[in-house]
């Protein structure tokens, strides 16, 4: 599609996925890792780099400010709820 930067976006986006959701057991326990909570962050920028990836290929042209808005909102709800014990 002539779009290696977007292609290079939405493989970032999904390695940094990958890497949040998907446990990996230490080399040096013989037995497997309990499984984490993932990691929100990772989370939250893979998804960005996939969105942004996927308008620049489609040619749709996303509210980034509405987006950019609502992610904060969500972090700000994210600290108040572990700032109250809720969430760990």
């Amino acid at each position: 599609m002539n779009q290696a930067g977007a292609g290079v976006l939405i493989g970032l986006g999904l390695g940094f996925l990958g890497s949040a959701l998907i446990p990996f057991p230490a080399h040096d326990e013989p037995v497997p890792a309990p499984m984490h909570p993932p990691r929100w962050i990772p989370v939250l920028i893979g998804v960005v780099l996939v969105l942004v990836g996927l308008s620049i290929v489609s040619g749709v042209v996303l509210p980034w400010t509405y987006i950019i808005a609502v992610i904060l909102i969500l972090i700000g709800l994210g600290f108040i709820t572990r700032g109250f014990g809720w969430m760990r």
